[in-house]
């Protein structure tokens, strides 16, 4: 039923916007949205009508457009920096990006901020503001304040392969950052060939982390070409990715070419026997990494014992993390032999690798001879009071060793091995354990250690026939 009100009837123009329906009995309006409050609506319908137009003006208010942006990862700062963008600057060869911008835009004020700013602003700054734009992605404020710095960490920032490009163009007209971040970021394929392109014609970064970054065989190859041809990047931390016993033998190749990188994080990721054999043999004739984390990988059996080949071999490490690879007796008892006759390494770690009391004797026998290790990472692994000992014997018994630090974190031990620890400080003041507590009981087997020692702290004097607190005594 259509009702036509008899005060419209000659406002054709009215009518022609669309059919209006009103029946007072059912209470139905169609197209309410055209016609105005009656007086005959109920007050539920002119809520409705009220909260729609409320609805329509906040949506295009400039507060509700703010949030809008906002919501896509820019902060107020972002907002003002991207309508103030730089001029054009000079870009590599490599770079194919239009970098004009339109400032006709500007109102007065806008532009006397953005000459202000703009004075403020180094070439690598430009660059990335002006990339930002013409990528159309938010810029980070918080990106551009740290190209002024040497650091520049943007871990975990959410970044993707446009995010990565346009910071790598600004980090081409670098000259003040040394050290990159880029850890916990999805880069890519793409990220990391625009990386790799920087990394080429900057000659000031040398310090590069691409940890945690989702990295894989499809990255392998690339990333072993960048280390062979590498000459700037002297600390490369590649952690927490997918690198597996496929992708050991380039990485291993690229490495035995590599003669600039002095530190090399390859700890987290998936080398097993097969690629811990050849890791071993890129590392073997690499002389210039000082300092190689491998730990949290799964290598073992044949891939632990060859390490033990390259303790004998390599005439550089003097950092060497192996923890949490399950090298068991056999492994450490390789890597013993490879202590007796290196000379440079400082730092070892092969704590959590289920070593048992029975290498222990393995690791004294090194311990006698070696001279250079200061530091030695043993802890959770069940060596037992009696390992403790045998560890204490080697060192006491090696007049020219500088050990500092014996490292026994998640073992309890007998109080009456303190008596030990202070022969050896007599000689080695700053010598010292660390442990996680004291037990009463002492194992058997290491009475045959203590009593010469418990003997000589009763005489109160020292016993000419026993030179050494660990000699067995008759």
């Amino acid at each position: 039923m259509l009702f036509k009100d008899t005060k419209m009837a000659d406002d054709d123009e009215f009518y022609n916007k669309g059919p209006l329906l009103y029946l007072s009995g059912l209470k139905t309006i169609e197209n309410i949205d055209r016609m105005p409050i009656h007086h005959k609506l109920t007050d539920c319908q002119k809520r409705r009508i009220r909260r729609k137009h409320n609805e329509e003006d906040r949506e295009n208010s400039p507060r509700m457009r703010r949030r809008s942006t906002m919501a896509q990862g820019q902060t107020k700062h972002d907002i003002w920096y991207n309508s103030s963008l730089p001029e054009k600057p000079d870009t590599p060869n490599y770079m194919s990006i239009n970098t004009e911008v339109n400032y006709s835009s500007d109102t007065d004020s806008d532009e006397k901020e953005r000459k202000k700013t703009e004075k403020n602003l180094n070439l690598s700054q430009k660059v990335y503001l002006s990339a930002c734009q013409q990528a159309q992605i938010a810029v980070r404020q918080k990106f551009v304040q740290q190209l002024t710095t040497k650091t520049l960490d943007v871990n975990k920032s959410l970044m993707g392969p446009a995010d990565v490009k346009a910071l790598a163009y600004a980090l081409t007209m670098n000259t003040v950052v040394t050290s990159v971040d880029l850890s916990g970021n999805e880069i890519g394929k793409e990220g990391l060939r625009h990386i790799i392109e920087m990394l080429s014609e900057n000659n000031t970064i040398t310090a590069l982390k691409l940890s945690n970054c989702q990295l894989n065989t499809d990255h392998a190859e690339m990333l072993a070409e960048f280390i062979s041809d590498n000459n700037t990047i002297q600390d490369l931390e590649i952690a927490g990715n997918s690198f597996g016993d496929d992708d050991a033998k380039c990485l291993g190749e690229s490495i035995t070419a590599n003669r600039k990188l002095r530190k090399l994080d390859l700890s987290g990721n998936n080398f097993q026997e097969t690629g811990g054999k050849l890791l071993a043999k890129a590392f073997e004739d690499n002389d210039s990494i000082e300092e190689l984390n491998i730990s949290w990988n799964h290598i073992r059996l044949t891939g632990a014992t060859a390490w033990g080949d390259t303790l004998k071999k390599n005439g550089t490490f003097k950092v060497l993390n192996l923890s949490w690879n399950g090298f068991c007796d056999s492994g450490v008892r390789a890597v013993a032999k490879g202590l007796e006759v290196n000379t440079v390494i400082e730092h070892l770690d092969i704590s959590n690798n289920r070593i048992s009391f029975e290498s222990c004797s393995f690791l004294s026998k090194a311990l006698k001879v070696n001279t250079s290790i200061r530091i030695l990472n043993l802890s959770h692994n069940p060596l037992s009071n009696t390992g403790v000992m045998s560890l204490l014997k080697g060192i006491h018994q090696n007049e020219a060793s500088v050990m500092t630090s014996l490292l026994l974190e998640g073992l309890q031990i007998h109080p009456e091995i303190n008596m030990v620890v202070d022969e050896i400080r007599s000689r080695q003041p700053n010598f010292g354990i660390v442990h996680s507590g004291y037990v009463r009981s002492a194992d058997l087997m290491m009475t045959k250690y203590l009593e010469p020692i418990q003997n000589r702290c009763k005489s109160g004097k020292s016993d000419p026939n026993h030179s050494a607190p660990f000699s067995s005594g008759k």
